[in-house]
């Protein structure tokens, strides 16, 4: 089983970038519980639930490629991903979630105004996250 204290580790890997681990492993839980093998169906992989677009995403931006099953790799670029959209968002952890959940394209858009809703299942992983994060 996968703990805080492996987030920790494996997020120290990815300096200079920082996220708090606790929301690392928030995410984790959320999104595979904690499962480093876990596969949705819609292709999302892994410990932090990449999909394909996003880790060649982080292959090209970052250049990190990375195996998405490997609990070390993916925290690494889970802490890129989510230090790059803490930035990109100022900081608004909602809009970093919901680019997480949703992806950063979608996101812009509507904060933009030109999507007007967003998918229920980013609605309840954002708020899913954000009232587990609260709570720590």
């Amino acid at each position: 089983m996968i703990t805080l204290e492996d987030i920790k580790n494996w997020s120290k890997e990815a300096s200079p970038d920082y996220v708090d681990p606790e929301l690392l492993f928030i995410i984790a839980q959320t999104e595979s519980s904690l499962n480093p093998k876990a596969v949705s169906r819609a292709g999302a992989e892994g410990l932090f639930q990449f999909m394909p677009i996003t880790q060649q995403d982080l292959a090209d931006r970052f250049e990190f490629p990375f195996n998405p099953f490997c609990p070390a790799c993916s925290t690494v670029a889970a802490v890129k991903y989510l230090s790059w959209l803490t930035k990109e968002f100022a900081g608004r952890l909602d809009a970093v979630l919901m680019a997480w959940n949703w992806g950063y394209g979608n996101t812009q858009r509507y904060i933009a105004g030109v999507l007007t809703s967003m998918p229920a299942e980013t609605r309840d992983f954002v708020k899913k996250v954000l009232d587990r994060y609260k709570e720590e």
